[in-house]
């Protein structure tokens, strides 16, 4: 069986492309349905693959099964029990991927979810429970764990992802790593009968088409998402399964993986694939990208772009605000060793014209004179 790797020393080799060293990836969920997939072709492509996974058993199971199923040298599977929805757990099973991949991460997979919940209990169910009276007053905390797994739990594994990938250097397309997220068609049309599990998947594509625009540019870092229609997984019951091959809707696994292949060796980011049992029309096309919603009129058009433009202006000034800080503490360390401060030139503020900038130095200024 596989078992958690200790001693995780992350300080390790984050270089690129050498003829020895194979590609990498984080796969959550990797246990089961669309993560087994995947870490089943990512392994065939010579991947080192590490599965984080609340299914410990079956986790081992296939990492146990991969390793003994490739003639390599060392094992190219690992897995840690994972929750996605809790921090905590993400970070430990993150660190100890960063161990067995010997420091570097190439792609990361947030593909673990959960069906929908009942996430407001009936008034019956209230009143036997104790949770309510006779007089229909109380009250009771909604259930939002399949908002915890399906979009908070995304969050969390593409910002680990995007930590470790803007330290590392650019493979050998001129990229720090690509992250392929995991939504759904729910992630595109509202299902009134799954209202959290449709936000959580929303969510995601919302998430994806934002930060996956704002990622190459900042981070040299690729992010997209894959959105199947109906695929046979543990996630709904068998007869649910049934009644939709009986229809032909359900989406065979090869359209997902080949989807998938297009994603981590594409250049595109912020691009949302939707994948359907024939393609779009019934062609033969797998899966279709799908656009964002088109803009109300011109005003929308400039007001949406103002926002972007303001956003982009305040991280560039609290760039420049964290820089200048830098230099004030800089100085301040050197002052209080008795060193004369030429630093003070450099941080005086006269050529700074931001007043956000001029109020740091400002702030720097003061704290020396009250030390």
């Amino acid at each position: 069986m596989a078992e958690p790797i200790d001693g995780t020393d992350i300080g390790m080799s984050t270089s690129a492309d050498s003829p020895e060293r194979p590609k990498t990836a984080y796969v959550t969920g990797g246990a089961s349905g669309i993560g087994r997939a995947l870490t089943q072709m990512l392994v065939g492509a010579s991947y080192r693959v590490f599965i984080a996974d609340l299914d410990i058993h079956s986790a081992s199971q296939l990492a146990d099964m991969l390793n003994a199923s490739y003639p390599f040298a060392d094992p190219r599977v690992h897995c840690a029990k994972v929750d996605v929805a809790s921090w905590e757990s993400q970070l430990d099973g993150f660190k100890q991927a960063l161990a067995f991949f010997n420091g570097r991460l190439d792609v990361a997979a947030p593909v673990a979810g959960i069906a929908e919940r009942q996430w407001l209990k009936e008034e019956g169910e209230m009143l036997a429970l104790g949770l309510e009276d006779e007089f229909g007053e109380g009250f009771m905390r909604p259930d939002l764990r399949t908002l915890e797994v399906d979009l908070q739990g995304v969050l969390w594994t593409v910002g680990l992802a995007v930590q470790q990938m803007r330290r590392q250097e650019m493979d050998g397309e001129g990229f720090r790593g690509r992250i392929a997220c995991v939504s759904s068609t729910c992630g595109l049309y509202s299902i009134p009968a799954l209202p959290v599990y449709t936000a959580a998947k929303q969510g995601v594509v919302g998430f994806v088409r934002s930060y996956g625009k704002l990622l190459p540019g900042k981070y040299e870092i690729l992010m997209n998402a894959v959105c199947p229609n109906i695929v046979r997984t543990n996630i709904e019951g068998e007869e649910y399964y049934a009644a939709a091959e009986r229809k032909g809707l359900i989406v065979p696994m090869q359209n997902v993986l080949d989807c998938f292949d297009h994603v981590l060796s594409s250049k595109v980011s912020g691009e949302v694939f939707e994948v359907g049992p024939d393609g779009e029309g019934g062609s033969e096309e797998k899966w279709v990208v799908r656009e964002g919603l088109e803009y109300l009129d011109k005003k929308t058009e400039r007001s949406v772009t103002l926002l972007e433009e303001e956003k982009v202006r305040r991280v560039e000034v609290t760039d420049e605000v964290d820089e200048v800080r830098n230099e004030v503490e800089k100085l301040e360390r050197a002052e209080m060793k008795g060193l004369d401060g030429e630093a003070a030139q450099l941080i005086a503020g006269e050529q700074v014209e931001d007043r956000f900038v001029q109020d740091a130095v400002e702030d720097g200024r003061k704290r020396r004179r009250v030390a």
